[in-house]
């Protein structure tokens, strides 16, 4: 008989607390990469291109727990700056896209753990 590795009561506050830690893995990743040379209008245009990602993150795991949307979101959201100012932030390399596959792959067994959280199973 299968017995589950943690109380129902507990499951909600502990997926909370490995969603904030993943998150800050991924804040503090984006912060070290990006955040070190900017200009007023570069700091503009991190601080609200990152906001914007990080509230799609939000979205997707508060109300549609996607595993497609979270493998498009979570390397588009530390990818951006280059793709889009590449005159300005450094191109990726073979180390920063290895982290990125590990913060992506983070946030997908988290969203598979999200998906089967009884508590917000929905009764369809």
């Amino acid at each position: 008989m299968w017995m589950p590795l943690m109380s129902k009561k507990m499951e909600v506050p502990i997926f909370l607390i490995s969603f904030l830690v993943i998150c800050l893995i991924h804040y503090f990743f984006f912060e070290l990469r990006y955040a070190w040379h900017n200009k007023p209008d570069d700091y503009f245009f991190l601080r609200h291109g990152y906001a914007i990602f990080l509230t799609s993150i939000l979205f997707v795991a508060a109300f549609y727990p996607s595993k497609i949307l979270v493998v498009l979101i979570v390397p588009s959201s530390l990818l951006f700056p280059p793709f889009l100012r590449n005159h300005v932030f450094v191109e990726p390399n073979l180390a920063m896209l290895i982290v990125i596959a590990v913060i992506t792959m983070l946030f997908l067994l988290l969203m598979i753990w999200r998906q089967k959280l009884s508590f917000w199973k929905s009764s369809n």
